[in-house]
């Protein structure tokens, strides 16, 4: 159990918070991939404490998504003050057939969509994916999230 005092360390002290904040300065700006989960939701904070109106959230809505995903990413950004647009894609004709990498394959579509609309010039994302995220901060092929 951890215990937090008035003489613990600050969070914003932390040296991955100081990196995470400069990359984003390094950016200018950035449109990022929101689920609304725990990770996204902190980046996403993160880069409007940062940047403010030079972030754009983005959340696709797919016919594998619950709704109430869908719902908390759209109440997050309206909470933050954070520009919002929500993706409307169909199955991927990739992952239809149930393949044993379509979890790969969905995130390289979904990847690939998200950064359409992007008026920014990069797509960040701390996408869910076992106990880590990946921060793509390129537009070009080599930014496949999820290849291991």
């Amino acid at each position: 159990m951890v215990t937090v005092t008035a003489e613990s360390p600050s969070p914003l002290d932390e040296p991955g918070y100081r990196d995470l904040v400069e990359l984003l300065r390094g950016l200018g700006s950035v449109a990022v991939a929101c689920s609304g989960g725990l990770d996204s939701s902190l980046l996403l904070a993160v880069a409007h404490a940062t940047l403010g109106e030079r972030v754009l959230a983005l959340t696709a809505m797919t016919p594998y998504m619950a709704s109430w995903e869908i719902a908390e990413a759209r109440e997050l950004a309206a909470t933050l003050g954070v520009r919002h647009q929500v993706l409307e894609l169909p199955l991927a004709a990739e992952i239809a057939h149930n393949p044993p990498d379509r979890c790969y394959r969905c995130k390289l579509k979904l990847f690939s969509e998200l950064k359409k609309p992007s008026p920014p010039p990069r797509v960040v994302t701390c996408w869910p994916m076992g106990a880590t995220g990946t921060i793509c901060t390129t537009t070009g092929p080599e930014c496949v999230p999820c290849a291991s």
